[in-house]
């Protein structure tokens, strides 16, 4: 995961500006077939759910990716729905929606990381450490990060038409 982290942030450097590819995410990716594209991720997380929903013991895991991407969902929808009437809502949306995007995929990954250490922690690994701190690291992104995907979906929904709104002879 830390290489994907690495390309990410060399591939922001190629790119230009993270502002570009926030635009690029909404604007032609996201927007270039209504949100559908979405529906796929969607139901990966989905079946992730199911899968582990019986395991107590994976519940905060859950409860953490099913909030950071039921506000994935919502703000996607909004975007969607107000882009459509006015454009520009692109662009002030862009960046809160790709670090909203962003927190939900490490939080579906870092509930893969918790389902597979619990299952080698139950399977009696030698490497019971790694795996404990596989668990906190993962109990630690969701509380810290995946905290932050309610006041993204807030703030492109509440302030992506206040950013709209200022007239050119407003600054």
């Amino acid at each position: 995961m830390e290489q994907f982290v690495r390309d990410i942030r060399i591939a922001m450097i190629y790119e230009g500006t993270n502002g570009v590819q926030a635009l690029d995410l909404v604007g032609r990716k996201l927007l270039a077939d209504k949100g559908a594209a979405l529906t796929l991720w969607s139901d990966m997380v989905k079946e992730l759910v199911q899968q582990h929903a019986t395991n107590d013991a994976m519940k905060p895991y859950l409860a953490g990716l099913m909030d950071a991407a039921g506000d994935l969902e919502k703000a996607t929808g909004f975007i969607v729905q107000a882009a459509s009437k006015n454009p520009d809502l692109i662009g002030a949306a862009s960046m809160a929606y790709m670090q909203l995007f962003g927190i939900c995929a490490l939080a579906w990954m870092w509930t893969r990381v918790a389902a597979t250490s619990l299952a080698a922690l139950k399977a009696g690994t030698e490497e019971v450490g790694f795996y404990q701190a596989k668990l906190k690291t993962a109990q630690f992104f969701m509380c810290y990060w995946g905290s932050q995907t309610r006041s993204l979906r807030k703030q492109i929904e509440s302030s992506s038409a206040d950013i709209v709104d200022f007239a050119d002879a407003d600054f």
